[in-house]
């Protein structure tokens, strides 16, 4: 059996990639199955183990469908219409599961930060590819897409939409687009998060489609409220809550919800917006 961990195209090359992004228990099994291995063809350059580190490293790797599933809506929730102060988050999530409910869909869980829309393409990229992939993952694959990207052509879509209210705003998004929300806390800059320009760069980079299930807030009164409702459809106000001479219009907004060329393999997340805040999650099938 011929061995090589150098070779970028060898499967041991890909297991020793892959085996940091396992969990502790499973590198402990995969390293102790080795050793042993290792061990029991001692008289054969330890082959065994090699061979038991790959298998293993690649049975790990592929997480299983279930493990991707969706909690059930409540439908007895207290955050049906309570969405003050720290409610406001469980609020928002009881109406993106209630709206992706009908679809066998709901959303489930993303890291409570900065990386929350790279958690969330990062946990369905996994479940899509069967491969596991991380948050640094698809930030480094974004910092390589958009590094090429400047490289062809300095003035390209990319310092289109990222440009900003500072001159240097575009070479502060090649800079830290890569970077992990911990990483930026280290160097004590603010990182790029995600949104629409973020979620097409990742549509392109992987070749995929994304659709972004959304809902949103904005605060009007009951004149601005009557003129929505004579521009919109019905059905574009998705639920309307009435306090204190104020209506607090949840919309559903799907213009410009889709990225990426149509008939690529599909991704779902969600996300909602409140004011100047907002938190995205992976969609799941329930």
């Amino acid at each position: 059996m011929k061995v090589s961990l150098f070779n970028p195209f060898s499967a041991e090359y890909t297991a020793l990639k892959e085996f940091p992004k396992l969990t502790l228990s499973q590198k402990i099994v995969t390293l102790a199955l080795s050793v042993l291995a290792g061990l029991a063809t001692f008289f054969m350059l330890g082959l065994g183990g090699v061979a038991v580190f790959r298998t293993l490293v690649s049975r790990f790797s592929v997480t299983p469908p279930e493990r991707f599933t969706a909690p059930p809506l409540l439908e007895s929730s207290e955050f049906k219409t309570n969405w003050v102060g720290k409610s406001r988050g469980e609020f928002f999530k009881y109406h993106l599961n209630k709206r992706l409910a009908p679809l066998g869909k709901g959303i489930a869980y993303a890291v409570d930060n900065g990386d929350c829309f790279f958690d969330s393409v990062a946990q369905t990229l996994t479940l899509a590819t069967q491969k596991r992939v991380t948050v640094r993952d698809v930030r480094a694959k974004v910092a390589e897409f958009v590094e090429k990207l400047h490289q062809e052509s300095p003035d390209n879509w990319v310092k289109e939409g990222a440009r900003g209210s500072h001159d240097d705003a575009y070479d502060i998004f090649l800079e830290r687009v890569g970077l992990t929300v911990d990483e930026c806390k280290e160097r004590n800059v603010v990182p790029v998060w995600g949104n629409a320009l973020i979620a097409k760069i990742v549509a392109e980079a992987y070749g995929i489609q994304i659709r972004v299930h959304g809902l949103g807030t904005y605060d009007v009164d009951f004149d601005t409220l009557l003129e929505l409702r004579t521009q919109h459809r019905d059905d574009e106000i998705y639920m309307v809550i009435e306090r204190d001479m104020v209506a607090e219009v949840l919309f559903e907004d799907d213009e410009n919800s889709m990225f990426g060329k149509e008939g690529a393999p599909l991704i779902e997340i969600a996300c909602y917006t409140a004011g100047p805040t907002g938190h995205f999650y992976p969609v799941f099938n329930r």
